[in-house]
């Protein structure tokens, strides 16, 4: 396995000698397929005319890559326009080109790279690599930052012709491609991802958040190419380095759905809060953008199992908040930083989360669990397909220590909190017991999330034929809810498996009774045929090939995995 992160569009190398990555691009896509994209347009607009932020993700990213290129790396920009001025006065056609200009040049060619960096070396670049520096080249050109476009033009040739010159031109391109990956994880993961705060279940990584969702058809597309291509990548949902828990993700990604509500809630909180602002001579603290940030943030993180009475649980809750909203605001490099902090700020918003959560504002802390309250189902229910999908997707599944419950961590240290083996391990013991209609009874202990764990690496291991080998089809479906549905097959040789996840149900959700979601699909189909006659479910329930109704299937858990019997 590489650790690479994908860029936009960017593919895995075919020719290197590896299984895959290690798995970011599959939390990118899963969260896509659980987020609405209908509701990219409102969610926008709102998310602007309560922040004022600018909604334009690649103008931010270009400005954040310019900065931290020539103040946190000025060190290896200097060195890389030293090389470059020292290669251009070998030749009487660039030798005139300045210190200033030939900076200014490789900082856009830096900046406008749209992936952590090329391959290139003694022998020359691929295909790709040709590709990816000289449509680097045209946006810069296109920019008009750099006036002289011989000069972009002569920064591009050190790149794209490395053999047909010098040691020097050799180590600008070494040096090159050592720094475009550090200035995009400091740029976009370390400072973009904290100010483009839309929808913050899309700032992954890995993940693109100018991405508002994708449709089914796109995902089966790139499942069946990734089952022909990579079948052995991790497939990863959370990890050491990931912004926030798998489900603390998947219940962001609800907010999608309700866009209008969202920022009518916000705007009420923030009404409700004023009196915990403060004023400072660069305007109130906390900003308008760092209140959309916090309430995003307490509505990923409250754990399911905690209650508005569990006086300690709210406390821990809120140090970890405060936490979480000191790295956010020093990494996003607008009001205070790691390297110039500023103290009152910071002190502001610490004040204003723990007034949040002091118990003189029970009330208005009731308000906003009731909130996360009603996307808390549909929260869970993305939780199980995603978990799902994770487990029999092409690909080997990444389980990320304590993510066998839910996991509402934020980015670390909160994710790298001990984890209690113990309690995982009692309640291992009990899900073996349970029926999923019993696990879910249970579902604030998580131990759906458990029990669905369970059954599926034992379903692995005891057809790895049909993981290792199997290939991907999408399944159709058909009904009045076909399009909440994402279903597929996995076959090898006279052995099925077929894979049924709802998304997008906010509206479909009723927790209260026993059926979660099934209800709403009682007129939606999974179609099964040319196959086994017959197949059964992970609690050994049959269904017999045809049209079965998705709310037989997800009667007791809002998935379906049903292999032929």
């Amino acid at each position: 396995m590489v650790e690479k992160i994908l860029g936009p569009g960017e593919e895995l190398r075919g020719g290197w000698a590896c299984a895959g990555t290690t798995g970011y691009e599959m939390a990118r896509l899963i969260t896509a397929l659980q987020v609405e994209p209908a509701g990219r347009a409102a969610m926008t607009r709102e998310w602007c005319n309560f922040t004022g932020d600018d909604p334009d993700f690649h103008h931010q990213v270009l400005a954040a890559k310019r900065r931290i290129l020539t103040v946190n790396l000025a060190g290896e920009l200097d060195a890389l326009v030293r090389l470059a001025h020292s290669l251009a006065v070998e030749d009487i056609a660039t030798r005139d080109f300045g210190k200033d200009a030939l900076r200014l040049a490789i900082v856009e060619l830096a900046a406008n790279l749209l992936v952590y960096r090329t391959y290139i070396d003694a022998s020359g670049p691929s295909e790709e690599d040709r590709a990816l520096i000289e449509r680097a080249a045209g946006r810069v050109e296109h920019g008009r930052e750099v006036e002289d476009d011989r000069v972009i033009a002569f920064i591009a040739s050190l790149l794209l012709d490395p053999a047909a010159g010098s040691r020097s031109r050799s180590e600008f391109v070494t040096r090159f491609q050592q720094t475009t990956g550090p200035l995009m994880a400091k740029a976009v993961e370390d400072t973009v991802f904290y100010r483009y705060n839309r929808l913050i279940a899309l700032n992954e990584v890995g993940a693109e958040p100018d991405e508002f969702g994708i449709s089914a058809d796109a995902f089966h597309v790139a499942m069946k190419r990734r089952a022909e291509t990579w079948p052995y990548a991790l497939s990863a949902t959370s990890t050491h380095d990931t912004k926030r828990g798998e489900d603390a993700r998947a219940r962001l990604a609800v907010l999608s759905e309700m866009p209008e509500e969202w920022v009518a809630a916000v705007s009420r909180w923030h009404e409700g809060a004023r009196d915990l602002r403060k004023d400072l001579p660069r305007g109130p603290a906390p900003s308008r953008s760092t209140e959309w940030l916090f309430y995003q943030a307490l509505a990923g993180a409250w754990p399911a199992d905690l209650s508005l009475q569990d006086e300690a649980g709210l406390q821990e809750l809120a140090e970890r908040l405060v936490a979480f909203m000191t790295k956010a605001l020093r990494e996003a490099k607008r009001q205070t930083s790691w390297t110039d902090q500023n103290e009152p700020y910071e002190a502001a918003v610490e004040a204003y989360v723990r007034g949040v959560f002091s118990p003189e504002r029970r009330s208005f802390l009731r308000e906003i669990r009731a909130l996360i309250a009603a996307i808390e189902p549909a929260g869970i229910v993305n939780s199980l397909a995603q978990l799902a999908l994770k487990l029999t997707l092409p690909g080997v599944p990444d389980i990320y220590q304590g993510c066998e419950i839910l996991d509402y961590s934020m980015v670390d240290p909160d994710n790298r909190r001990p984890v209690d083996f113990n309690l995982r391990q009692d309640l291992l013991e009990d899900v073996r017991e349970l029926s999923p209609a019993q696990a879910m009874e249970r579902w604030r202990e998580g131990l759906p999330k458990l029990w669905l764990t369970e059954r599926l690496l034992q379903l692995r291991r005891a057809e790895p034929d049909l993981f290792n080998r199997g290939g991907y089809e999408a399944v159709d479906v058909t009904g009045d809810e076909a399009a909440h549905v994402l279903a597929f097959c996995r076959a090898a040789g006279d052995k099925k498996l077929i894979v049924a996840v709802p998304r997008l149900v906010l509206r479909h959700c009723e927790p209260e009774r026993h059926s979660w979601i099934a209800n709403a699909f009682s007129r939606t189909m999974l179609v099964l045929s040319d196959g086994p006659a017959s197949y059964r479910t992970l609690n050994g329930e049959a269904f017999a090939e045809g049209k079965i109704p998705l709310s037989a299937l997800w009667r007791d858990l809002p998935v379906a995995v049903l292999t032929s019997a």
